[in-house]
């Protein structure tokens, strides 16, 4: 997030314009900020509370919303292109041999993780190889951001390890749990990625920092919320244009966490 609103504050500033960072999410906390005579407008970024995106709606505050979407508020919004992001990584992984891929994260965590998943089994679908049912547990790590869930997913690990059902390749919904997933999988004596090839999401700087460096995705965040403030003084200027949902282009990084299978 902090490169995105590096992005929006940049983009502010050449325009001279200023901005008001806003990180408590309820409504009744943060009403009074919401001066419509002093506000042009707003850039939502990430997870929002329905219930402040329909207050804003109402308050005729005109909104771009980065990295997420509301069923019940019509907004532009902005995301990575991560349907097909993931396609090519998963194509990739498939043109190198693998056969026995699992994604890794948390479905209902947000609607980038869930475009993700559709990207991974789209990839997989289209290439004749199986996909694992929707109640598979590494699809619903819980505490993604916390990475509480690593007890649960080391015992899942160990499990398949003993059954010698371990995928050749872990497809993480970001960088942050193919890190943890790395220093699991060494924890249980699994070599990365000559047993199992692991990837990532964003490209943060860990990503490249870490002992095994992760093949991951890298998203354009500051041009991204560049992007959004630019949609957001168009629907300024322009309120009765059509709603827009803006996909930004991304770019593999190919690095040490991946390699071809052992065997298929």
């Amino acid at each position: 997030m902090g490169r995105i609103l590096e992005g929006i504050h940049a983009e502010l500033e050449r325009r001279g314009l200023g901005a008001v960072i806003i990180s408590e999410s309820r409504v009744d906390n943060i009403i009074h900020v919401l001066n419509p005579g002093g506000i042009l407008g707003m850039v939502g970024v990430g997870q929002i509370d329905s219930s402040l995106l329909l207050e804003v709606h109402r308050l005729g505050i005109p909104t771009v919303l980065v990295d997420h979407e509301d069923a019940l508020i019509p907004t532009d919004t902005v995301f990575a292109n991560n349907v097909d992001s993931l396609s090519r990584l998963c194509n990739h992984l498939i043109g190198l041999g693998h056969k026995k891929l699992c994604f890794l994260g948390d479905l209902s965590f947000s609607r980038s993780f869930r475009d993700r998943w559709l990207g991974f089994r789209d990839a997989l679908e289209r290439s004749g190889l199986e996909v694992q049912l929707a109640n598979d547990p590494m699809l619903w790590l819980q505490g993604v951001e916390t990475g509480e869930y690593a007890d649960e997913l080391t015992a899942i690990l160990e499990t398949r390890q003993k059954e010698n059902t371990l995928p050749t390749a872990l497809v993480c919904a970001n960088d942050s749990i193919a890190l943890r997933v790395i220093s699991i999988l060494q924890g249980i004596g699994v070599s990365v990625p000559e047993q199992v090839s692991v990837t990532g999401f964003d490209n943060i700087d860990d990503a490249a920092k870490n002992p095994i460096s992760i093949t991951t995705v890298n998203v354009p965040k500051e041009a991204i919320g560049r992007r959004a403030v630019k949609k957001l003084m168009e629907r300024i200027e322009q309120p009765e244009m059509t709603i827009e949902k803006i996909l930004m282009s991304t770019e593999l990084v190919l690095r040490e966490s991946t390699g071809g299978p052992v065997s298929n």
